[in-house]
């Protein structure tokens, strides 16, 4: 479990990578619907880990990552000097897709109970077609 400095430093981060790439990077590569997720900071705060999800296509979003890999010096340097550590973590920078993963997995979900739905409306396993019988009194 990560300890309280830990989580302290990683919030802190996010926040820094996020306003660089939002105001300081004027580089017409990166999307304009660039987030930085998550932060991980190792537990011996030499690796910090921005995943990055790029709302767009994947063509974007492979020239949003190539550009802030790119960047990933500058970036570090805004990391140094917010974090105000003796010893700036390792700054890398990972591609999230699990919003374009879960929209998928909501997609087919989705589509499975309206193929559920219709084959239920068409083909009842009590064959009342749809209709349930009412008992007369």
């Amino acid at each position: 479990m990560p300890s309280h400095r830990v989580e302290k430093l990683a919030s802190t981060a996010r926040f820094i990578v996020s306003d660089v790439i939002r105001c300081k990077l004027n580089d017409p590569r990166v999307a304009t619907f660039t987030t930085v997720t998550r932060v991980e900071l190792s537990s011996d705060l030499q690796v910090l880990k921005a995943f990055i999800s790029v709302f767009g296509t994947e063509a974007e979003g492979r020239r949003t990552m190539a550009a802030l890999q790119n960047a990933r010096g500058r970036i570090q340097g805004f990391l140094a000097k917010g974090l105000r550590m003796r010893n700036c973590p390792e700054l890398r920078i990972e591609y999230d897709d699990s919003d374009r993963k879960a929209a998928e997995t909501m997609r087919i979900i989705e589509e499975t109970m309206r193929e559920h739905e219709k084959a239920a409306k068409q083909d009842p396993i009590d064959g009342t077609n749809g209709q349930e019988d009412i008992p007369s009194v």
